[in-house]
């Protein structure tokens, strides 16, 4: 999942993956001649990456990331789960975003399981 921040006078990019090594990363790059991000101008600095997670057991059947909308033409209104990746087209379309992280244990131990539902403002509600 990518997404552009304006943060501090400046647009960064952060960027959030699962690496082939299992790892749950970051990477973060800065336009710092931004004044938002709708032109990230000036020279990026360096990417800096994040180890966020290790021994992240998500696969491309569970994903760490997955994207729905809101249906408003049903009755009651119900969330649409996206394919992924979302295009540009409809990146606008989001409601929520949940991430779910599945995290091996040493000794045999069950794995860990932590997941979180981000609602999204002042996005539209139209399909």
């Amino acid at each position: 999942m990518t997404a552009k921040v304006y943060r501090n006078g400046a647009c960064e990019t952060h960027r959030w993956y699962l690496s082939a090594a299992g790892q749950l990363l970051e990477d973060i790059q800065r336009y710092p001649a931004s004044t938002s991000c709708a032109n990230a101008t000036g020279t990026p600095t360096a990417t800096g990456t994040v180890t966020l997670v290790d021994k992240v057991l998500n696969t491309s059947a569970n994903p760490v990331f997955t994207f729905a909308r809101w249906n408003d033409t049903s009755n009651p209104p119900s969330l649409v789960t996206m394919t992924a990746p979302v295009s540009w087209a409809n990146v606008s379309l989001v409601d929520r975003i949940t991430v779910l992280v599945n995290v091996s244990q040493p000794e045999n131990r069950q794995p860990i399981v932590v997941q979180s539902a981000v609602d999204l403002r002042n996005v539209v509600h139209t399909s």
